[in-house]
């Protein structure tokens, strides 16, 4: 296509953007991600210049509560947008950069998500559901309440993300990176964690409650193989049948936790306190308990 069908395209885009309110650095940070300058012809990415104009294409805004499902905004730059309550049900977002952008209640269920930087995004109460978010950043990000019922978080980057009364039930968060995240009231049952690493993640009951207390994290039946878990908080959660085989406990507080006929063979429970824990059925066989409060002898 001639260079000045793609200025058109250009100039028509921002003109819709700016038709629907859409604030002028928005709009830069949007076609910047569209176009990059080859050094031979000077010509302009028309492949992402056509992606964007997806949003066109799907007649929408980037207002609160817009409807984007569907669409292919790879690449896409939404940097500081307000998406609050949008839809963007199976739409492709890998890549895409969405760094303190307002997610707050979206839907955005089966929605593709790979490599994209949310970090410090807004995902109170928004919907997830088996969404793919393989090795996505979401650094301290918001997803208190958020829905990840069988979503992929493999390999992503959640570093002092708050997954508060978070669903993610049958969720994949095998190789995930989660230091210092907090898990207060989360529900993690049957979610895959293998070689997780939670260091000085906060899985413990709020408020300093105990396990019988609405609230306390349940990682029940979760597959914690080879998890880093060192000086993790778990007091009162329920790790009732959960595998924790190899997994490193050093210094982990598990105060009050239920690990009824949970397997912890061959963890490193070093320093570990347990006491208080309900340990019915629970394998220990080869485990290194050093110094280990409340392990069996």
């Amino acid at each position: 296509m001639a260079l000045r069908s793609i200025f058109a395209m250009t100039i028509a885009f921002t003109l819709f953007c700016s038709s629907i309110g859409m604030h002028f650095p928005i709009i830069t940070n949007v076609l910047a991600t569209t176009t990059t300058n080859d050094s031979n012809t000077g010509i302009m990415d028309l492949q992402r210049i056509e992606s964007l104009l997806q949003i066109i294409k799907c007649n929408t805004s980037l207002r609160s509560k817009v409807d984007l499902s569907g669409c292919d905004l790879s690449f896409a730059n939404f940097t500081d947008a307000n998406l609050r309550g949008a839809s963007l049900v199976n739409a492709n977002l890998n890549l895409a950069l969405l760094p303190r952008v307002d997610l707050s209640f979206a839907n955005l269920s089966d929605a593709r998500l790979s490599g994209a930087n949310l970090d410090y995004a807004n995902l109170f109460a928004a919907e997830l559901r088996s969404a793919y978010l393989f090795q996505a950043s979401l650094v301290n990000a918001n997803l208190n309440q958020a829905h990840l019922i069988n979503a992929s978080l493999r390999a992503a980057y959640l570093r002092g993300a708050d997954l508060s009364s978070a669903t993610l039930s049958f969720a994949d968060l095998s190789n995930a990176i989660l230091p210092s995240a907090r898990f207060d009231g989360a529900n993690l049952s049957n979610a895959n964690l293998m070689h997780v690493n939670l260091q000085d993640a906060d899985l413990s009951c709020p408020h300093g409650g105990t396990r019988a207390d609405f609230g306390c994290v349940d990682l029940s039946n979760a597959n914690i193989y080879g998890g880093f878990l060192p000086s993790a908080k778990l007091s009162g959660a329920n790790l009732s049948n959960a595998n924790l085989a190899f997994a490193n406990l050093h210094s982990a507080d598990l105060t009050n936790a239920i690990l009824l006929n949970a397997n912890l063979s061959n963890a490193d429970l070093s320093n570990a306190r347990l006491a208080g824990a309900d340990i019915n059925g629970a394998n220990f066989a080869n485990a290194t308990k050093t110094g280990c409060i409340g392990c069996p002898q």
